[in-house]
Order: structure tokens, then C-alpha cells, then sequence
């Protein structure tokens, strides 16, 4: 994938984080830390799904132009520039930062170098002979044992919503979404398709009851 697609996914994804770090009204160094603690990987892969169609198709097609030998006249590549995409991205970036009462100071070195952190990572650690020797003839690690719930605690977990809560509350949700400026319809589809299934299993547990 041509490296400009790549940035600005990674400058996609890193706005994305940016915004449910700061989705809470405290916005405290102590709700930093409790934030990494509570996300997890699914949330990872909701906002790298949520950043990819975020990407424009000017920037794609950016990207094909270079990767594509023409044999005709060349056409249009629209107003791409990668550049001005990822300056654009990045003020933004810095306006939510100046929000927080945490990065008031904040400058645009330290958002380069916090978007730039991973830019060594290869994805994966490549060993040599010895090293793979040394890793393969470990003795495993013992594994946490799964904490025993008694009857008390068992009672004090929280259970999850009924279907009809489920269902009042995607209603509203749906009102609320469609009144906004952000509103789309593939957005919309998946709000009413979530509120039609907590609908229908509303609808069987009514059946079973009666």
C-alpha cells in the first residue's frame, strides 16, 4: 500500500483514539490512565475500521496513480495532495488537544513525535537462531487462575440490559442522530438494524410470556 494511504490511516486512527480519550468529561491525567485501562482490542478494531472509510477517495486514488503504469494520456487525479490532507488533519488534532485543560501547552513537535512513535515498528520481532533457541526453550509461564466468584459477588455483577431498555435506548438514539449535521444514511441503517433486534427479541420474549 503506496505510504501516503498509510500515514494518513495511522493520522486517521490516532484522531480516532484522540477523540474517546477525550469523549469523557474529566479530563485529568488520572483519566488518562484508567482510559487505557478500560479499552479494549475490539475498541481497537472499531476505530481502525472507523478511520479506513474516513479516507478519502482522492486520496486513494492518489495513491493507484503512482502504483499504475498508464499507457494512455493521464487523467484527473482531482485535488488530491497529500500534504494539505495531513496539515489539515493535524490542526485539528491540536485544536482538540488546546481543549483539555491537560495539554493546554501543547505544541505541534509534540503531536509529530506522539503520530511518529511507532514509525520503527515493524509489526512483528525477527530473531536469529539463538534467540529463537532461547525463546522456544523457556519453561511457560504460570497462568492466573480464574477468580472464583462466591453467591454475594455473583449477585453484585452487573447484568446487562433488558430488551425493551435496549430497544428504548436506540430509539432515542436513532431521533438524536438523525437531527444531526454528521448524520449519514449507512450510520443510520446500522442504528435501525441494531434497534430491530433488540425489537424482535422483545417481541419473542413477549410471545413466551404470554
Amino acid at each position: 500500500m503506496d505510504q501516503g494511504v498509510i500515514g494518513t490511516l495511522k493520522l486517521l486512527y490516532r484522531k480516532q483514539l484522540l477523540r474517546q480519550l477525550l469523549s469523557s468529561e474529566d479530563d485529568t491525567p488520572e483519566s488518562v490512565a484508567s482510559f487505557y485501562k478500560r479499552i479494549t482490542l475490539k475498541d481497537f478494531c472499531y476505530m481502525a475500521a472507523e478511520s479506513w472509510t474516513l479516507l478519502k477517495q482522492a486520496t486513494l486514488r492518489g495513491s493507484w496513480n503512482k502504483l499504475l503504469v498508464r499507457r494512455g494520456p493521464a487523467t484527473d487525479t482531482g485535488d488530491w495532495n497529500a500534504d494539505s490532507g495531513v496539515n489539515r488533519e493535524m490542526e485539528e488534532i491540536m485544536d482538540t488537544l488546546r481543549s483539555t485543560s491537560i495539554c493546554e501547552e501543547c505544541e505541534r513537535a509534540d503531536v509529530e513525535r506522539w503520530l511518529a512513535s511507532d514509525d520503527e515498528d515493524r509489526g512483528l520481532q525477527t530473531m536469529d537462531g539463538e534467540e529463537i533457541l532461547e525463546f522456544t526453550s523457556k519453561e511457560p509461564a504460570e497462568t492466573e487462575e480464574e477468580p472464583q466468584y462466591g453467591d454475594d459477588e455473583e449477585k453484585e455483577r452487573p447484568t446487562a440490559p433488558s430488551d425493551s431498555e435496549a430497544f428504548r435506548c436506540a430509539e432515542v438514539l436513532m431521533k438524536w442522530y438523525e437531527g444531526q449535521e454528521e448524520s449519514v444514511p449507512q450510520r443510520l441503517l446500522c442504528l435501525k438494524s441494531v434497534r430491530d433486534l433488540a425489537a424482535s427479541k422483545r417481541r419473542s420474549v413477549y410471545r413466551q410470556t404470554f
